[in-house]
């Protein structure tokens, strides 16, 4: 808008989405509920640069790029100037990955998968209440032998899921105890 300022008062009129092929516009247009009560350019502005990080850390669009210009229909309400704003997205391609490991380490086993997902549904999948997630899952056995010392011996299971930040956990232990002969424990 020629000659405006940041202080230029103006109301944004149209949110025009382009670039958006997979991903539903109504992930974009949420990002972008301050411009309904911007008042002025600067606002805007200021609107649509925390909109365009915001869409950016989803870490689906390659780029979110915003165009404000004088609205073409209806170019003003009342005394005050209307704008259309025009976000430009990039998005990356759709993403479904697992990976699984088994690991042993000297009577200790544990298995591990992993699943990540980037805007499956093309709703930015995964997040669960506002943050980026992913799903893990690890299942772990140890089994520790006392039997030299003593007539014991441990069994211990662990269960960890994991999404994004927040992780729940299990764990177990069953120990078993037995009675050794004492020609079994002076041989050893």
């Amino acid at each position: 808008m020629p000659g405006a300022t940041p202080d230029t008062p103006c109301r944004v009129h149209r949110l025009v989405v382009r670039g958006a092929e997979q991903t539903h516009e109504s992930v974009i247009r949420n990002e972008l509920r301050a411009l309904r009560t911007a008042s002025n350019l600067g606002e805007i502005h200021a609107a649509c640069a925390v909109a365009a990080a915001h869409l950016e850390s989803l870490q689906i669009f390659e780029a979110a790029d915003f165009a404000v210009d004088r609205a073409r229909a209806d170019g003003s309400q009342g005394d005050m100037p209307l704008a259309d704003v025009v976000v430009t997205v990039s998005e990356r391609q759709r993403l479904a990955t697992a990976s699984t490991g088994v690991h042993s380490t000297a009577g200790e086993g544990s298995m591990d998968a992993e699943v990540r997902v980037r805007n499956l549904f093309g709703r930015a999948e995964p997040r669960w209440g506002g943050a980026d997630a992913r799903l893990h899952a690890e299942v772990c056995k140890t089994v520790l032998s006392h039997q030299r010392k003593s007539s014991r011996s441990g069994d211990g299971r662990a269960e960890t899921e994991g999404r994004g930040c927040h992780e729940v956990s299990y764990e177990a232990g069953l120990r078993e105890v037995m009675c050794c002969p004492a020609h079994e424990l002076a041989h050893s």
